[in-house]
């Protein structure tokens, strides 16, 4: 019986994973049809008790618990085109509010911010969309943007948790600003006494470690270098392999263009050849080594920034639910 158990675990989770592909399709197929006809009062102002509008948004809901987000995002925008204009506030706010989260869950991160914030003050999601549209911003590059956004936000002194939030995500945007001085305020508040936030915080002190410890080497050294020896400028930038593959090519190419030269004369069709060749690269070297200083910084920035981002996104989730 064990036996026939396990076997049958494979052929379920066929049926089961081709059940779901099958009624996404239906759903994608109907949606455009069904969803107009469920919204024919589109001219009727709607009211807080209009059964249609709570009908598409607790559809666009399950759609969103079942994962099928991008048809989510299909209804909440027909809904935010069709009838948003119309909208009391409370209803309004909640369709940007599951419309930005939409966006957010499909990583459309600029349009779900702008969804987020467009809930009001009043809404019981206000707080959870300006921290995911300040999250979004940050990971879009812009950590002055989200730090802005959060710092207007008003919290009550009863709201402490919030206020340890908001500070760990401006400590994390100005890592990302690379804005030491204001992290060293920041952070020397640190440890909150909330566990929710206390690893992350760790982890941001441990990231400024690393970026403090980010060497600001030259690439005009490292061109100088490959120029007195190919593909030093590369060890020198901390890519040793790449600078003894450096090497290689412009010595073993230096050498035939030699040869060439000393048995059959600079004039010689061979020794122009090779002589140009060995020229390509031994300049290539040298803007290469100048180049892949800045490449190694910027991989290593990029390393520690995307552990940041992680760190300012856990929190938020863990607060606030996905």
């Amino acid at each position: 019986m064990c036996r026939l158990s396990t076997a049958l675990k494979p052929v379920m989770h066929t049926i089961k994973r081709r059940c779901s592909a099958f009624i996404a399709s239906l759903l994608r197929c109907f949606l455009p049809v069904w969803l107009p006809l469920g919204l024919i009062a589109q001219n009727a102002p709607i009211m807080p008790a209009d059964s249609l509008f709570r009908q598409e948004m607790d559809f666009g809901l399950y759609l969103l618990n079942v994962q099928l987000t991008d048809d989510a995002a299909t209804v909440f925008a027909r809904l935010d085109t069709t009838v948003g204009s119309q909208l009391p506030t409370p209803q309004a706010d909640s369709l940007h509010y599951l419309r930005g989260m939409a966006l957010y869950q499909l990583k459309q991160l600029l349009p779900g911010a702008e969804q987020l914030l467009q809930v009001s003050g009043k809404s019981t999601h206000f707080y959870a969309s300006r921290f995911y549209a300040a999250y979004n911003l940050s990971y879009l590059g812009l950590p002055a943007v989200a730090s802005g956004i959060l710092t207007d936000v008003y919290f009550s002194p009863q709201d402490s948790l919030l206020h340890q939030l908001r500070r760990l995500q401006l400590s994390g945007n100005a890592l990302l600003q690379r804005n030491f001085a204001q992290f060293d305020q920041l952070s020397a508040q640190f440890p909150s006494p909330y566990y929710q936030l206390q690893q992350e915080e760790q982890n941001l002190l441990l990231a400024y470690a690393k970026l403090k410890k980010v060497k600001q080497k030259s690439p005009a050294v490292a061109g100088m270098l490959s120029a007195v020896v190919p593909g030093l400028g590369k060890v020198y930038a901390g890519k040793p392999k790449q600078g003894i593959a450096a090497f290689l090519p412009v010595a073993l190419l230096g050498a035939q263009a030699y040869e060439n030269i000393r048995k059959r004369g600079i004039n010689n069709g061979f020794s122009i050849f090779y002589t140009g060749l060995f020229s390509v690269f031994y300049i290539g070297n040298i803007w290469g080594s100048a180049l892949s200083v800045h490449l190694t910084r910027q991989e290593q920035y990029y390393e520690i920034d995307q552990r940041i981002l992680f760190d300012l996104h856990i929190p938020v989730r863990n607060i606030f639910g996905n």
